[in-house]
């Protein structure tokens, strides 16, 4: 009766809530699997990630974009800078897993140079870029990157908030993907890292097309727990995948 009633309830909402069928029918685990599939179908050839390299070597020196040492908060204004070779091909318009992968590393305590962030994107173009770039980079990708660098990682695509709990518990630094709007799939999907201090969560790189912040901030210094910081970054955001790391 109840696998009867599901499948009424994904009818249901295919007609009358199409733009929310993803998220609320489609798990976490095989949005993941799918993201792992884009990355092997299609390639950005080594040909194009030698030329982003180098132009994006020129442009980040001229720190008008990026300056080292700082988090990431401005990924509105990296238009000019390259990655992958899809449609749109900038980190402006699907660059925020590695704009995270970033804040994460400088929150971990390693510092990068405008040279490092060229070499980031060359590696992930090469190592995890979504239908050459177009949907971002893979969570898996990101994952398996970190634990290449030598930190300490876990991965969680529960929505529960028990678990997202237990996450928070056991982890240094956290990165998040996520459905900016659980109802409308059309708000598409964004990644941050989350820090904590003093006792506070803070989400960065959180961002709308225009810019602003997509969700209020705490005066007094940040979330209370990691679960309210993921769900600060959309309208009525949901998370698919959530990766602790630990140094």
């Amino acid at each position: 009766m109840k696998h009867r009633l599901k499948i009424l309830t994904m009818v249901h909402d295919l007609f009358t809530a199409p733009k929310a069928y993803i998220p609320r029918h489609i798990s976490n685990n095989t949005v993941l699997r799918v993201y792992d599939m884009f990355c092997r179908i299609t390639r950005v050839s080594r040909r194009t990630r030698e030329k982003n390299r180098e132009i994006n070597r020129r442009a980040l020196k001229e720190e008008t974009v990026f300056k080292a040492g700082n988090f990431i908060e401005n990924q509105n204004d990296w238009g000019d800078i390259q990655f992958g070779s899809g449609r749109h091909h900038n980190m402006r318009y699907s660059g925020c897993e590695i704009i995270a992968v970033y804040n994460a590393l400088l929150d971990l305590g390693k510092a990068l140079s405008s040279d490092d962030v060229a070499e980031l994107i060359t590696v992930f173009e090469q190592r995890g870029a979504a239908l050459k770039g177009e949907f971002g980079v893979a969570p898996h990708a990101v994952r398996n990157y970190l634990k290449d660098c030598g930190y300490d990682v876990s991965g969680i695509s529960s929505r529960d908030e028990r678990d997202i709990c237990e996450l928070e518990k056991k982890s240094h630094t956290v990165i998040a993907t996520v459905y900016n709007n659980k109802n409308n799939i059309m708000e598409e999907i964004h990644t941050v890292c989350i820090t904590k201090k003093d006792g506070f969560f803070a989400v960065h790189n959180d961002y709308t097309r225009d810019g602003k912040r997509s969700a209020g901030y705490r005066a007094r210094g940040g979330y209370v727990t990691l679960k309210e910081a993921v769900n600060s970054i959309g309208r009525d955001a949901e998370s698919i995948y959530v990766i602790g790391i630990t140094k």
